[in-house]
C-alpha cells in the first residue's frame, strides 16, 4: 500500500505540472482513454477527440476509485453531479457525449485527431506567448476558485 500511494502521488505531481504548465498541452485522444489514459487527458488544457473514442473512469469496478486527480479534474470539467455518475458506474461514454459534456473541445474522425492537434498547436504557437501563459494562469485561479 505504500508503494501504491507513492507512485501515485509521483502521478498526480506529473498531471500537475501538465495542468500548471505555462504553454498548452493538447490530448489527442484516438481509441480509449479509460482510467489514467482520461486522468492524463484531462491534465491537458485542451482535448481532441476522435469519433469512435470511448472515455470513462471504469476504477470502481477494481473496487478503486481514480487515484490521478480524476475525481477533481471530472467534476471541474462536467459538473460534480455528471462526475459522480461516472465514477460510481465505471460507465464509458462516446466522444459525442463528452463534447456534449464539454470533456473533450472538439471532435474529429479518427484518421485526422493528430493533424487537428497539431494544427490548433500552430494556431496558438503564432499568437502572443505572453498572452497565452497570462491566459492559462486566469484560467487556472478560476477553476480553483469556485
Amino acid at each position: 500500500p505504500e508503494q501504491a500511494q507513492a507512485i501515485s502521488k509521483q502521478v498526480q505531481g506529473l498531471f500537475n505540472q501538465i495542468a500548471d504548465a505555462p504553454k498548452p498541452f493538447i490530448a489527442a485522444i484516438n481509441g480509449v482513454a479509460l482510467g489514467g489514459g482520461l486522468e492524463l487527458a484531462m491534465a491537458c488544457h485542451l482535448r481532441i477527440a476522435g469519433d469512435r473514442v470511448k472515455l470513462g473512469q471504469p476504477e470502481i469496478n477494481l473496487g478503486i476509485i481514480p487515484g490521478w486527480g480524476g475525481t477533481q479534474r471530472l467534476a471541474r470539467l462536467v459538473g460534480q453531479a455528471k462526475a459522480i455518475e461516472l465514477i460510481l458506474t465505471g460507465d464509458s461514454i462516446s466522444a459525442q457525449e463528452a463534447f456534449r459534456l464539454n470533456l473533450v473541445n472538439k471532435v474529429v474522425p479518427g484518421g485526422e485527431v493528430l493533424k487537428t492537434a497539431r494544427d490548433l498547436a500552430r494556431k496558438i504557437a503564432q499568437k502572443g506567448g505572453l498572452a497565452a501563459r497570462a491566459a492559462l494562469e486566469g484560467g487556472r485561479r478560476w477553476s480553483t476558485s469556485g
